[in-house]
Parts: structure tokens; sequence; C-alpha cells
């Protein structure tokens, strides 16, 4: 089944919106990211095939989570004491 490119932000949300990334994030991030994928510059910089559309997306987000400290698999990840 073909993607619908013109759906495509409504299916990059849904994903983040499932994914444990989004699931570390605070309530002002998640509205900041919101802010991100609604903004005008988002909008009409989604060119292209959906593909290409999808990838956009994910540079954006890439550089939305490096910029709230994102840093590795372990991202916000209580440390455990290790006892021996």
């Amino acid at each position: 089944m073909e993607k619908i490119k013109e759906n495509i932000l409504q299916d990059f949300k849904q994903m983040i919106y499932n994914s444990w990334t989004y699931n570390k994030m605070t309530t002002e991030e998640r509205k900041r990211l919101e802010e991100v994928f609604n903004h005008i510059r988002t909008v009409s910089t989604l060119k292209g095939t959906y593909s290409q559309r999808w990838e956009t997306l994910q540079a954006i987000y890439h550089t939305f989570l490096l910029g709230i400290g994102y840093n590795s698999w372990n991202w916000r990840e209580e440390e455990k004491e290790v006892t021996f």
C-alpha cells in the first residue's frame, strides 16, 4: 500500500509519540516539539516524495533531540548503584 505524502506529518508524529525518546521528554519539551512540527518552516520544507519528506522530518527530530541533550541509548536513565 502506497503511503500518502500529504499525510507525512501525522504519520511521523504518531511514530514519534510511540517512541522511547518521546516518553523521556518533559511536558515542556513535548510542547516545544509540537511547535516545531507545526511551525510554518517545517510544514513548508516538506517537499518531494513520502520518503524524502520522512528523511527531512528525521533530520528535524534528530536536531531537536540533540538540542535537548540526547547523547546515547541510555539518555536520561537513572544510574543504578551496582552492588557486588
